[in-house]
């Protein structure tokens, strides 16, 4: 009888670490950084977040994949991935408690970096795309587009727990 509620448990147990390793969170808040964030942010259809730890999607935009040694904690996770060779790069985190990813795009593959050179905005249909190209990456699809979406190299970062927004209570 112990040993069978044991078994219970055990199996209990592993179904709901499992449950969290392998489904998709899908997100409730996304996070949109680097440059030409705020109008790409505004294009998304996702709920944006307050702060990165809050967010189950983080966009980072860099104008180029050299820009990318600023951000050493990026650079750590992303190794080889992010060698220029793609365009952009999908970081999955999955974790016990949901999954988190991280979007890195190379907004010069889409033809905005000449515009950020000059200190201009991105141009609306570079901004549309790179809005259609977040929520494909989460199984949404909008229809047709005039887009050519380049192809997404994922990479998988595992860790044991993610982090948890502060509650206000924790303030």
């Amino acid at each position: 009888m112990v040993r069978g509620a044991f078994a219970l448990v055990l199996a209990a147990a592993m179904g709901w670490a499992g449950h969290g390793l392998v489904t998709p969170v899908h997100p409730r808040q996304v996070h949109v950084s680097g440059d030409g964030a705020a109008p790409v942010g505004l294009a998304l259809s996702l709920p944006r977040a307050p702060s990165v730890a809050s967010a189950e999607l983080e966009v980072v935009l860099i104008r180029r994949w050299q820009n990318l040694e600023a951000l050493p904690d990026l650079r750590r996770l992303c190794r080889a991935a992010c060698d220029g060779g793609a365009d952009v790069v999908r970081l999955r985190r999955p974790a016990l408690n949901g999954q988190t990813d991280v979007l890195i795009v190379d907004v010069s593959a889409f033809g905005a970096a000449p515009a950020l050179d000059a200190g201009a905005p991105i141009p609306e249909d570079v901004v549309g795309c790179l809005g259609i190209l977040t929520t494909r990456v989460w199984g949404q699809t909008l229809g047709i587009t005039k887009c050519d979406l380049p192809e997404i190299r994922t990479v998988w970062r595992p860790r044991l727990l993610r982090p948890r927004a502060p509650m206000l209570s924790d303030l």
